[in-house]
């Protein structure tokens, strides 16, 4: 979804709502608006649906560099055969000297102000609708306490939603093939 596609609609979830102080606020909301799809994006990456990537990296000296966007490594690989490694604290990999495939959790870019109205969230399509209730809760939280509760009730519904699934139909690796 896009980064408009977006912002369209949480303004129009906020135009539905029937509240004295939501078109008073309106013009604050669009300062808000931002700080608030990043952050919703940033939890919704981090614990409900995470953002896989693969990135080739070079490990010299023992010592490999992980990805800024990086907050968690799936697996270390040399083809099919997986590498032993270790964290350490500096966003770096102690590991064999080599180049290896490394598939990570990312977080997702950084939307702000500059960012692209056709900017596409990284986030799954489930996630961003997902997005737009926890954007509109943030907006309300001090001025409507009634639309919070029920944005952010929204907002849980569907993350629970994605991660009831993903529990019940996990996906596997076959590695190697499958002989018949």
């Amino acid at each position: 979804m896009t980064l408009e596609k977006v912002l369209q609609k949480v303004m129009v979830a906020l135009d539905e709502a029937e509240g004295n102080s939501l078109s008073t606020n309106m013009a604050d909301y669009r300062t808000k608006i931002y700080e608030c799809i990043d952050s919703c994006q940033r939890e919704l990456a981090t614990f409900v649906s995470e953002i896989l990537k693969r990135e080739k990296i070079t490990v010299i000296d023992g010592i490999g560099d992980l990805p800024l966007d990086c907050f968690e490594i799936k697996s270390l690989r040399d083809g099919n055969k997986r590498i032993s490694y270790s964290k350490i604290p500096v966003n770096s990999i102690t590991a064999p000297d080599g180049e290896y495939s490394l598939v990570y959790a990312a977080y997702p870019k950084k939307v702000d102000e500059t960012t692209a109205l056709s900017y596409n969230l990284e986030i799954s399509p489930e996630a961003c609708e997902a997005l737009i209730y926890g954007v509109c809760a943030g907006l309300c939280i001090n001025d409507e306490p009634e639309l919070y509760s029920t944005y952010m009730d929204r907002y849980g519904g569907m993350c629970r939603s994605i991660t009831e699934r993903k529990e019940k139909y996990p996906r596997g690796e076959i590695t190697g093939g499958v002989r018949l």
